[in-house]
């Protein structure tokens, strides 16, 4: 009972902290890396779940967002940044879109991280899930000696799909 109470008492004072502007120093309405990294995971797994689990193991939610927080901190960064330049620009312009409120860099930031962050990586994430199926059904033997890695080559769809993202992130190699 002594556990449950200190867990609660730790969780308002999250929650207070969090309704309060969260980290000291950080814009009203502004992202959290942690929050976007979730939502993308989220996102990834909803898009397709045994890809999911296949490309990141046994604690899936957990290493998608270790590997994908360091891609959002800088997607927060640069649209802070851009957003932020907007307004310099044309404050007027800024205003009409986002509002005059102490919200209105974080609406601009938020939506900006959304269109860039989660929306375009889950499109790809079930692009890469779909070819390596149609590849895995095609001829399951040779598909399991080309992408699998372990003993009994069972880790070969997450692979696969793993690569196949960071193809397309990266481009196709050249020649």
């Amino acid at each position: 009972m002594k556990r449950a109470g200190i867990f609660a008492v730790v969780a308002m004072a999250a929650a207070a902290a969090l309704g309060a502007g969260g980290v000291a120093g950080a814009k009203p309405g502004a992202p959290k890396a942690n929050q976007v990294a979730a939502k993308l995971c989220k996102a990834e797994k909803h898009a397709d779940k045994a890809a999911f689990k296949a490309t990141y193991g046994k604690h899936a939610m957990r290493e998608c967002k270790r590997s994908n927080r360091g891609e959002v901190t800088d997607a927060i960064r640069n649209a802070s940044q851009q957003c932020k330049a907007d307004r310099e620009a044309d404050p007027a312009a800024f205003a009409e879109a986002w509002g005059s409120g102490p919200n209105a860099h974080g609406k601009c930031v938020s939506t900006t991280v959304r269109e860039l962050a989660i929306e375009e990586p889950v499109e790809e994430f079930q692009n890469a899930a779909q070819a390596c199926r149609d590849e895995r059904e095609a001829d399951p033997e040779a598909f399991a000696e080309n992408y699998g890695s372990n003993h009994n080559q069972r880790n070969a769809f997450g692979k696969c799909v793993s690569e196949a993202v960071r193809e397309t992130e990266e481009g196709p190699p050249s020649l």
